[in-house]
């Protein structure tokens, strides 16, 4: 059992039999409730002849003379009114029912449905409640606590009203000790018991049951849930470490959310390290969090899906490639360096992001929102609210349904709807054919793809397991997450503060992913196993590819690599067509648009070189640039570069508003000033100019 949910009309109940009862309690039960229990057959005409001559005397009903037989009757069939025409059937029912049970039966039957107060029905649930322990282990003096609650349950409660519970308790000793049926010299020294103070229900999964309450309010009885308890103690003790471990950095909040990726059953869900802490009880593991990187795969597997991108693709990774399509726009990878040209497969498992704005622009922003809310995946708002941003984080999610859209890697393409209960039925939805999300779970397991942002011996790489996983941090490093999958089950964390306190870069490498190792390497040692390797087939291809071009390999490529691809999307020009003799040898070139910048910069480790323009194009400043002043710098060192791509071999001259800068050995520099400004360059007949801002430094208002 994990919880006991309360409710207006849910009640605790644990059914025992007759030998579990102890010794004392149905002895007292019988010498309090009914007498004359064994002498009777269901009725006690003696008793009810005595009740009805009290009640016509004191003017009302004062008295009932059931026997225990008719009080089960009773408390068996709820709802009916006092009435004479009740009376008259609890009677004949009593007398039918002792003609087929016994009296050992019918006294069982009693003390597991009669109500002791506080939500709790029969005598274990009682027992265990109040006491701490089975029926069976009461002393006396407990035994004859409980056995004085169902007259008055309420009104007798030991939890809010003890003096009401110990007088009580001396009346039915006294009736007792009037009735001779235990000996004197036991009940002489009976004292009122100690009561266990009141508590929670049980409940080790407090988020989970929670949400299942929210989402499923159970029937009446025992419902069967998904959840694996054990999985979920452990998940708890992997969370509850990691937060210690962290908390010195500012992280003082994660959550867990572990998915059967065939059925969607949730097996493990811990929405918060201390439920009873500061903000605890809301559960990170439904709530939204700023996805970082998480959602980059469902970008290229639509991508890849649509024969836009290929796994071989070259991409750039380049300060000036997304100035054309997203002007406002300028986004960084986690390490703020640019690596230039680089196939799909690096820059998805490196997760650089340039590269993915680029896809996304390829493909659509809007479209791939909308897909990717097709896939199962919630956000908070709609695209306005979150612009091209939304695929490198700025959008929200939630674990779980992460979770169940990250099973498609491990699950041939299929995401699962996630399942609280056993009677729910198994939803799957395809998220792309399995060939396509084949080679993106293979890319997601490839170590070596991610080593240049991640290195070798990071918590994502496993010794022969081919274990799909992505990770993510948001803007500020807010939240950090890894996402993954087995075979059998996928698998989502999440770090930060639930209030959105930033961490002390705290990145997804250093605090989601040790506790997202943990977890899995919890479900191998539990049988899961790494995902199978792509097979070559009708539908898949495997194709040897340069590994700086991502094109076939020609006589200038040092380094082939094995390639995955869809049928008649394997490239077929040759990497030779993206080299040129120069002065220096051969050397890589590239368009302009989107790699002149780096070209001309130290990270261009590849020699590479930008290809030559039959015209002049400003890269900097760009247009519709603002610039802020800083005022802690001094005005002479904020300068801003210019440059422009030109065709080879002319000299460029410059001029801002008109009046010329001139140039030194750090190139062009023009000092700043507020107000806007149009650059113009020119080289002979071809020139090309934009405008740009400058805005003075921003005021803050200050206190004394």
């Amino acid at each position: 059992m994990i919880a006991e949910l309360a409710s207006t009309s849910a009640r605790v109940q644990h059914p025992c039999g007759a030998d579990a009862l102890g010794p004392h309690l149905p002895v007292i039960i019988v010498a309090l409730e009914d007498h004359r229990f064994y002498q009777h057959h269901g009725v006690d005409w003696q008793a009810l002849v005595a009740s009805v001559w009290a009640n016509i005397r004191s003017g009302r009903i004062a008295r009932g003379g059931s026997t225990l037989t008719q009080q089960l009757i009773k408390v068996s069939t709820p709802g009916r009114k006092r009435s004479l025409w009740a009376k008259l059937y609890e009677n004949l029912a009593a007398l039918k029912l002792e003609r087929r049970w016994t009296k050992e039966q019918i006294l069982t039957a009693y003390l597991n449905r009669v109500d002791f107060g506080n939500r709790r029905l029969g005598a274990q649930a009682a027992a265990e409640a109040y006491f701490g322990r089975k029926p069976a282990k009461l002393t006396f003096p407990e035994a004859l606590l409980l056995a004085a609650l169902p007259h008055a349950p309420t009104r007798y409660n030991p939890w809010s009203r003890p003096e009401a519970a110990r007088l009580r308790f001396q009346q039915v000793l006294n009736q007792l000790i009037g009735q001779k049926v235990f000996p004197p010299a036991v009940l002489a020294s009976v004292l009122p018991p100690t009561v266990l103070p009141r508590h929670a229900p049980a409940a080790e999964a407090f988020h989970f049951t929670t949400s299942l309450r929210q989402r499923h309010p159970p029937p009446p009885g025992t419902t069967t849930t998904t959840l694996d308890l054990e999985l979920q103690r452990s998940v708890t003790l992997f969370l509850q470490s990691q937060v210690r471990t962290i908390r010195s950095l500012g992280a003082t909040h994660a959550a867990a959310v572990v998915l059967d990726s065939r059925t969607g059953a949730i097996r493990a869900m811990v929405g918060s390290a201390d439920p009873a802490g500061p903000a605890g009880q809301i559960n990170a593991a439904t709530t939204f969090r700023s996805a970082g990187s998480t959602l980059k795969p469902f970008l290229y597997l639509r991508a890849v899906d649509t024969r836009s991108l290929t796994a071989a693709t070259l991409l750039p990774d380049t300060q000036d490639a997304i100035r054309d399509t997203f002007p406002d726009y300028d986004p960084r990878n986690y390490d703020l360096r640019f690596l230039g040209p680089v196939r799909m497969r690096e820059a998805l498992a490196c997760s650089l992001n340039v590269p993915a704005v680029v896809t996304l622009a390829r493909l659509g922003p809007r479209e791939v929102f909308a897909e990717l809310q097709s896939y199962g995946l919630k956000f908070r708002r709609g695209f306005d609210a979150y612009g091209a941003g939304f695929i490198l984080g700025n959008v929200e999610v939630r674990p779980l349904e992460l979770a169940a859209c990250f099973a498609a890697f491990s699950n041939e393409g299929m995401a699962v709807t996630p399942r609280w209960l056993e009677s729910q039925p198994v939803k799957r939805h395809r998220l792309s054919p399995p060939p396509a999300a084949t080679i993106l779970a293979d890319i997601l397991c490839d170590n070596q793809a991610r080593k240049r942002t991640f290195g070798l011996n990071s918590p994502l790489s496993f010794e022969g397991l081919r274990i799909p996983v992505k990770t993510g941090t948001s803007s500020g490093f807010r939240d950090a997450w890894t996402v993954g999958a087995t075979r059998e089950h996928s698998v989502a964390v999440w770090v930060g503060n639930i209030r959105g306190a930033r961490m002390d870069e705290v990145a997804s490498i250093t605090g989601s992913a040790p506790l997202w190792r943990a977890i899995v390497d919890e479900l191998l040692k539990r049988g899961d196993h790494g995902i199978a390797s792509p097979h070559e087939g009708p539908l898949l291809h495997q194709a040897p590819v340069c590994q700086t071009t991502g094109l076939c390999p020609g006589k200038q490529t040092m380094e082939t690599a094995p390639e995955w691809f869809l049928p008649g999307s394997e490239p077929t020009v040759s990497a030779d067509t993206m080299w040129q003799d120069t002065t220096d040898g051969p050397a890589l070139v590239l368009p302009s648009r989107q790699f002149a910048v780096w070209c001309g910069s130290a990270s261009n480790t590849l020699g590479a070189v930008a290809q030559a323009s039959e015209s002049i194009r400003i890269i900097s400043p760009h247009a519709g640039a603002s610039f802020e002043l800083d005022p802690h710098i001094p005005a002479a060192r904020q300068c801003l570069p210019l440059q422009a791509v030109s065709p080879p071999g002319v000299t460029l001259e410059w001029e801002v508003d008109g009046r010329p800068v001139i140039g030194s050995d750090s190139g062009f520099m023009w000092p700043l000033s507020p107000g806007k400004h149009e650059v113009r360059a020119r080289a002979g007949a071809l020139t090309q100019s934009q405008v740009f801002e400058v805005r003075s430094p921003a005021v803050s208002a200050s206190r004394n």
